[in-house]
């Protein structure tokens, strides 16, 4: 089994046969997108369960069938299951032993880490390409941070420094590390998202925020907007941060220090936690969605209204 940031500077792959295991679904894509790119061809895509009951006839079915406009066929079979069975087991056996020009891809994303390697690695004894797609460690971190921070960026202190800052919380840092390439143009220095004076002052936002002060806070972004329309991107990590820091309090959870939060700010967050419900929580994480995929491009929502939006919802709380 290889680490997938280790498997991700691999020149080439020695077989078309893959199994992706592990939880980090940003990884997993990472992975997928990969190994898509390397054979550079014209695939039709059929996807699989091996949950299914009739997976053998469909599987033999795919291999045999004929394309008019694709050279290869690209399989992608999941397993959602966390534990293993003999139709499973007899499944993977088939899997393992067939000789195929086509792509596979397995994912495996529900097992634990000590489970797989006692029950399932076995059973892959002819698939050299077995990779492990979570970040549970430090290196894990670290292979991360060096495979995807903007070069001006990758260095050993910033490293050190994010990795201290996101230990044990995968899923943000990616989150975080995919706005600060959306902004990176306008930073000097990574370290400025967190502690210059610009972000330090965005605390202001949401004190006025948690007093339920719209029309100021409304002002704060339509006066950004005005000084740097690109800034988007910043408000989106600033209004995520904070939700995160809502949750964590919602959950139980008062310390807000590795996100940069400090005791004498933590009075505005446990404020409006107190009186936000989680459906009101669950409407404001869609449209920060939205805002996300605003700023990619994806969709046609205008950012800033959307950040209005956020940002209001947060005032009244409902």
């Amino acid at each position: 089994m290889i680490n997938a940031f280790d498997f991700l500077k691999l020149p080439e792959y020695q077989s078309k046969k893959f199994v992706l295991f592990g939880d980090e679904p940003s990884i997993i894509f990472k992975v997928r997108k990969s190994i898509k790119m390397k054979y550079s061809a014209n695939f039709e895509k059929f996807e699989l369960n091996l949950s299914d009951t009739d997976f053998e006839d469909n599987f033999k079915a795919v291999q045999v069938s004929n394309s008019l406009f694709n050279d290869l066929k690209i399989i992608e079979i999941k397993l959602d299951k966390n534990r293993l069975s003999k139709d499973i087991i007899k499944r993977i056996n088939i899997i393992n032993d067939i000789e195929s020009e086509n792509l596979i891809i397995v994912e495996i994303p529900n097992f634990t880490n000590k489970t797989f390697k006692k029950d399932l690695l076995p059973l892959l004894s002819s698939i050299p390409n077995v990779v492990s797609c979570s970040a549970t460690s430090k290196e894990d971190l670290q292979n991360y941070l060096l495979s995807t921070l903007p070069e001006k960026f990758n260095n050993q202190s910033n490293i050190e420094f994010l990795c201290d800052l996101y230990e044990g919380n995968f899923q943000s840092l990616h989150n975080d590390v995919e706005h600060t390439i959306l902004i990176q143009d306008e930073l000097s220095d990574l370290q400025e998202l967190f502690f210059d004076n610009s972000i330090k002052n965005n605390f202001k936002l949401f004190e006025l925020i948690s007093n339920g002060k719209t029309t100021e806070v409304i002002d704060i972004l339509r006066s950004m907007k005005k000084n740097d329309k690109n800034s988007a991107a910043l408000v989106l990590w600033i209004l995520s941060r904070d939700c995160r820091a809502i949750l964590e309090l919602k959950k139980g959870n008062s310390n807000l220090k590795p996100m940069r939060i400090w005791d004498d700010q933590q009075i505005y967050y446990q404020k409006v936690a107190k009186n936000i419900s989680q459906q009101g929580m669950n409407k404001i994480i869609l449209l920060l969605d939205k805002f996300d995929k605003s700023i990619k491009g994806v969709n046609d929502h205008d950012s800033w209204v959307l950040a209005e939006d956020i940002a209001i919802a947060l005032c009244y709380r409902g």
